[in-house]
């Protein structure tokens, strides 16, 4: 889905697209996942095969994460599992590395 905000600025930044979900080995397209509640633990799981991806995930935003530099903001997809602000496995670690930097699309 294309946002008009951020087609405008593309002329004036680089963007570096990144899936996170794609990231950790999953396909486009793919099947669904969802936060879920276990033992107290919030878990990133892949609805028709019932596979835990959290620690996929964790790691892959540790190392992602970690690795930048000069970073000026994110945008980050809203309802998703992994991206969105609030919720989202990623966007819950860059809301809170970087909390001055993120937009939500």
């Amino acid at each position: 889905m294309r946002n008009e905000f951020v087609e405008r600025l593309r002329p004036h930044v680089n963007f570096i697209a990144v899936c996170p979900e794609c990231e950790i080995g999953l396909g486009v397209p793919r099947d669904r996942i969802r936060i879920v509640m276990r033992k107290n633990s919030r878990r990133l799981i892949q609805l028709n095969t019932k596979k835990d991806l959290t620690g996929p995930m964790e790691r892959f935003v540790r190392r992602y994460l970690g690795s930048l530099k000069g970073v000026d903001g994110f945008i980050l997809k809203e309802r998703s599992p992994s991206c969105d602000i609030k919720k989202g496995f990623f966007g819950r670690a860059v809301s809170k590395r970087f909390p001055a930097k993120v937009f939500a699309a």
